[in-house]
């Protein structure tokens, strides 16, 4: 049985012909691929080692009206996944997104988020995570020597972040149904919103570092940001999620994202840092998630001291109609 995908623009300025033409002409540049044009707009796709074969093809006969944009539609052959790759790196060229009919969501943009729906390889591990209670939905890999890690809906819809050692366990000494929290933890309220958190490195992928803990913020610093016991600089990175649009947007302006430098104050958190700073933009008094990333910034303070400062990417839900603002919003998958 076929796994169908659609891959979307809604906000395309060409025809879904010219569309159409340039997706498959990134999908021939892509190696080890090749292409069998059945009509004007349909082509089989085969990727090595030449074995499975799935299918490109744009409807013209949707209504503009209920679908606007351009809709390319590709059938994957069972366990295709090696065309599914291709075809998620053209669209992600392309300033396409890839929606799974059979998840009725957007895959994320990040490669190492992989829907699992159709793959064989993991029957085992699919099959402990059902008897479990859950759906499976996505694994993460970054390298092939890599283990795979999983995720899955709960009956409420939340994706949850599933125990890889666990698993194993039950995979290699028997399964057991008992009730037991450490098999897993909700990393998103549902697939829509775990796919932009997962765009934006939002998402956890090692259990235990965040196991029984608060997951708003996702510290890829490696420094102390609950107790600093020292001053510390941040430069916050305000930034809209867009759920509808499937995006991000930040603020653009002569500074870049920058509208405000701070610093911790005495006897705050990093948490109450930020919510600070968003009240006193105007923004908001809370935040959706942040990043705070990896490389650490330097600068001086009024002492000339040499102090840290934390370089953090806070996401909101919704900026207030204010037209100071709203001026200049950009999307982050602009590809100008």
């Amino acid at each position: 049985m076929n796994t169908q995908y659609i891959i979307i623009k809604e906000d395309s300025i060409d025809s879904p012909e010219r569309d159409f033409e340039s997706f498959i002409s990134g999908v021939l540049k892509s190696q080890d691929t090749k292409l069998e044009r059945i009509s004007e707009f349909r082509y089989e796709v085969e990727t090595a080692p030449w074995n499975m074969r799935s299918s490109l093809f744009l409807n013209l006969t949707e209504g503009s009206e209920n679908h606007p944009g351009t809709r390319i539609y590709f059938d994957m052959e069972h366990g295709d996944h090696d065309a599914l790759r291709v075809v998620r790196s053209v669209a992600w060229r392309q300033g396409f997104r890839v929606f799974s009919k059979s998840l009725k969501a957007y895959l994320p943009r990040n490669m190492y988020f992989c829907d699992i729906d159709n793959d064989p390889e993991y029957r085992l591990q699919k099959e402990v995570i059902v008897k479990r209670g859950f759906t499976p939905v996505y694994r993460y890999r970054e390298d092939g020597s890599a283990p795979a890690i999983f995720y899955a809906t709960n009956k409420a819809g939340e994706v949850c972040l599933i125990n890889k050692d666990l698993l194993n366990y039950f995979i290699i000494d028997g399964f057991d149904s008992r009730p037991m929290d450490e098999f897993s933890y909700v990393v998103a309220s549902d697939l829509q919103e775990f796919s932009l958190f997962a765009d934006e490195w939002l998402i956890p992928t090692e259990f235990y570092r965040f196991y029984k803990t608060d997951i708003k913020i996702i510290n890829l610093s490696g420094f102390d940001i609950n107790d600093p016991g020292r001053k510390v600089f941040v430069k916050p990175l305000i930034f809209q999620l867009n759920f509808g649009g499937h995006s991000a947007y930040t603020m653009a302006s002569d500074r870049g994202r920058v509208l405000r430098m701070d610093k911790i104050l005495k006897g705050e958190t990093i948490d109450d840092t930020l919510k600070r700073v968003l009240k006193d933009l105007g923004i908001g008094d809370d935040y959706l998630r942040a990043k705070v990333l990896k490389g650490i910034e330097y600068d001086r303070d009024r002492e000339d001291v040499i102090t840290p400062r934390l370089v953090v990417h806070v996401f909101v839900e919704k900026v207030p109609n204010d037209p100071v603002l709203r001026r200049g919003w950009v999307s982050i998958d602009d590809k100008s």
